[in-house]
């Protein structure tokens, strides 16, 4: 016997916020504060870091906005809870059992069943098939900017950006049975 089984599902839900707060509520670092998409550069204050000058992270912030097509239309706006997507995931399983009968008295039967499984098929026909994927994030919370400080004023707040390129949002998930790399099981069953 030879059977197939694919899996189709929509990627998991994530969102875009601060890695901490101007509110202060967010004292474990675990809750996610939603975050406002700045239209242009005079619409956010940022403060060097290190090496990394302000102009230096509104570049690369502009560039990672640009580059995703939810954040460029919203700017302006704050980001919805959970509104992005990761990739859609394909999976094909291949199994292969081939049962033996045999006679254990004359009106009883057993039998032993081999298997062999292969989790994830496509991804030994191609390394880029058959990806899952994983939020880089805390529960896919993925934090873009973190904030600093207040400016003089006291409302104003800073911020820093996380410098991290648009393919970081997600990871690829491997090391479980659910795992973006093949794998390949051998059982043997016996009923009696």
């Amino acid at each position: 016997m030879i059977s197939l089984y694919y899996n189709g599902q929509s990627g998991s839900r994530y969102s875009y916020g601060y890695d901490n707060n101007p509110s202060g509520d967010n004292l474990d670092g675990k809750d996610l504060t939603l975050m406002y998409i700045p239209k242009d550069k005079n619409d956010i204050v940022l403060v060097a870091d290190d090496n990394y000058t302000a102009d230096q992270q509104w570049t690369d912030l502009n560039a990672f906005i640009e580059g995703n097509d939810y954040l460029n239309d919203n700017r302006g706006s704050i980001v919805e809870r959970n509104a992005l997507r990761m990739p859609f995931e394909h999976t094909l399983d291949l199994k292969f059992m081939q049962e033996f009968k045999f006679k254990v008295s004359a009106d009883r039967e057993n039998k032993i069943q081999l298997t062999f499984d292969i989790f994830n098929f496509t991804n030994l026909l191609n390394k880029d098939w058959g990806r899952m994927h994983s939020s880089r994030g805390d529960y896919g919370n993925y934090r873009v900017l973190k904030f600093r400080d207040y400016e003089a004023d006291g409302t104003t707040p800073t911020y820093t950006y996380v410098n991290k390129s648009d393919d970081e949002t997600y990871g690829i998930v491997d090391g479980r049975l659910q795992s973006s790399r093949w794998q390949a099981q051998i059982g043997v069953r016996y009923i009696f």
